[in-house]
């Protein structure tokens, strides 16, 4: 959502630069600096939480059954039987 906004954002501020007396070049100077500063960063995130995230938890194992598991036993009412 953010990166959404800010690009809106973008998009207003080159209509406010074409109808102002800005120059171009300094629209694009501002364009690049907020894509390398905030827009880039909001992209990248995502990936760098989930390689974190992959390095940082204990792989799951497969086939381990905890003792103190028990099994999900429904009482579905009479004449239904879940076991």
């Amino acid at each position: 959502m953010s990166v959404s906004v800010a690009n809106r954002a973008m998009a207003q501020m080159e209509e406010v630069c074409s109808k102002s007396d800005l120059e171009k070049s300094d629209f694009y100077r501002r364009r690049r600096f907020v894509n390398a500063a905030l827009i880039g960063p909001l992209r990248d995130y995502p990936d760098q939480v989930l390689a974190h995230r992959m390095k940082s938890e204990k792989p799951v194992e497969q086939n381990t059954e905890d003792a103190n598991d028990l099994p999900l036993l429904i009482d579905s009412g009479p004449g239904l039987n879940t076991n």
